[in-house]
Formats: C-alpha cells, sequence, structure tokens
C-alpha cells in the first residue's frame, strides 16, 4: 500500500526561513482539507468547553463570596446546597456576564500582545497561593483546633 500526501499549495516553500507555520496549516498540508477543519472544530470546541467550565466554576465560587447589593447576601448563596433561591440565579448569571465582558475582548487580541497579562496574571496566582500557605501556616500558631491535646502550645493540630 502506497501513502500519497495531499498536493501542496501553491504557495508553500519549506525554505523560507521568514515564514511561521501554524498547526491547522500544517494539517492542511500533510493530512488535507478535511482534517484541517475536524482539527480545527475539536481545537474551537475544547477551548469552548474550557472556557464555559471556568467562568462556571468561577461564578459559583464568586457568588457565595461577594454579595451583589440588594440581591443577596455574604454566603448565602450555595451553589452546591439543596435550595437555590432566584436571587442566586439572577446573581449567577450576572457574574457570568461580568466574566464574558472581561474575556471576550480577550479572545480577539494576539497572543504575543497577552504577554504582559499572562504574567500578571502568572504573578496573582502564585500571590494567591503564598496567602494560602501564609494562612494556613498562621492558623496553625495562633488559633487552638477544636480537641487540640495542648491548647497551650503551638502547633494547634488536632488529633485523628
Amino acid at each position: 500500500a502506497h501513502f500519497a500526501l495531499p498536493p501542496m499549495p501553491e504557495d508553500f516553500r519549506i525554505a523560507d526561513d521568514t515564514r511561521v507555520f501554524e498547526l491547522n496549516e500544517l494539517c492542511r498540508m500533510f493530512l488535507g482539507r478535511r482534517c484541517q477543519r475536524g482539527y480545527e472544530l475539536a481545537l474551537f470546541l475544547y477551548v469552548y468547553a474550557t472556557l464555559w467550565l471556568y467562568s462556571s466554576i468561577v461564578a459559583n465560587t464568586v457568588i457565595s463570596i461577594v454579595p451583589v447589593p440588594g440581591l443577596t447576601r455574604f454566603l448565602e448563596c450555595d451553589a452546591y446546597g439543596d435550595v437555590f433561591p432566584p436571587e442566586c440565579l439572577s446573581s449567577y448569571r450576572l457574574f457570568l456576564a461580568a466574566l464574558c465582558a472581561l474575556f471576550l475582548p480577550i479572545c480577539f487580541v494576539e497572543i504575543a500582545a497577552l504577554a504582559r497579562v499572562q504574567v500578571f496574571l502568572n504573578v496573582l496566582g502564585y500571590a494567591c497561593i503564598g496567602v494560602m500557605i501564609v494562612s494556613v501556616a498562621a492558623a496553625l500558631f495562633l488559633v487552638p483546633a477544636e480537641g487540640a491535646h495542648s491548647p497551650g502550645r503551638p502547633p494547634y493540630i488536632a488529633p485523628e
């Protein structure tokens, strides 16, 4: 069985070292237009599902922590509880719309232009991890756990 590649596009020159090929172009060149469209569809579905999941998780978290004046109170909405009041659903949709307004412009910007945003988000992520580690360590030494063996001396760790 002989494997034949599809014909190369007329503008294809492998010796051009200034040209940068994208993955969908390589799919078209080496696998054909159908595989290129399949790759693009799979990539679209992946990005769409990932943004949907991320937005849903962030909105679920934010509705319980950030109250909306006149709509919800602090820690009132539990997305995983048995009852989800209509006010919480309105708050959830409001935060989804805010996330959409935040992420939509980013989708239309070149990747190279997002370098500063990515650096900022990385620094913010590491700062959040640092705050979590410091707050847990501080809680171990400052707040006695219920049922601790010796409530007089830190670290306060509850027995198993």
